[in-house]
């Protein structure tokens, strides 16, 4: 498998912080959905190598995306048109 390299801050609670932050990135997501969603799956697993967050936890990260992907893109494009 192809693992990259992805730096993990040395406090826990700042490393999920800094996830959550990337979670609610709506340029990113309107930017590159896909390379959006991969940089959060990319860096949960870094988390969860660097025993930040267990199982379950990426489990949940794995899954925090998706349910919020709709109600964000849409945000994202209601703002994006009211800006025109």
């Amino acid at each position: 498998m192809n693992q990259e390299y992805v730096e993990v801050p040395a406090d826990k609670s700042r490393a999920i912080a800094l996830w959550e932050v990337m979670l609610r990135e709506d340029v990113a997501l309107l930017e590159n959905p896909g390379a959006h969603h991969k940089a959060l799956l990319t860096q949960a697993h870094a988390l969860h190598r660097a025993h930040v967050i267990d199982r379950d936890d990426l489990s949940d990260s794995w899954s925090r995306p998706m349910e919020h992907w709709p109600v964000r893109w849409k945000r994202c494009l209601t703002v994006k048109v009211a800006s025109r």
